[in-house]
């Protein structure tokens, strides 16, 4: 099975990735470096870009006591398309949970088909 792992900053929650420019959304400010600073994290771990379905694993560290989960997901998702998949559409597993580790922890597999 193909497995890898990468280590990145803790990922901004979706209630900051984006910010209202006139009458279109733009990332905010927060966003747009995190995201630059998590690729080059990601790119110098060397990953492999893998085809087909992808299992993820997500640990992170939980930045306050009324962080949710699921908005950090989004922002970890989106910084490793191109770079360990080449679209979002090839998760077909995903699992998340709070870790005691400083940022983020993501490991990515092949998927194994299930009959």
């Amino acid at each position: 099975m193909t497995e890898q792992t990468f280590t990145l900053p803790t990922p901004p929650s979706v209630n900051n990735l984006f910010v209202t420019a006139g009458n279109r959304r733009v990332k905010s400010k927060t966003y747009a470096a995190w995201m630059q600073a998590a690729r080059w994290q990601i790119a110098a771990q060397r990953p492999r870009l893998m085809l087909g379905a992808v299992a993820v694993e997500i640990e992170c560290q939980r930045p306050t006591k009324t962080s949710d989960l699921d908005n950090r997901t989004k922002a970890a998702l989106d910084a490793l398309k191109g770079l360990a998949w080449e679209d979002d559409r090839q998760v077909v597993d995903l699992r998340t949970r709070w870790a005691a580790i400083e940022g983020c922890r993501i490991t990515v597999r092949q998927h194994e088909a299930q009959e």
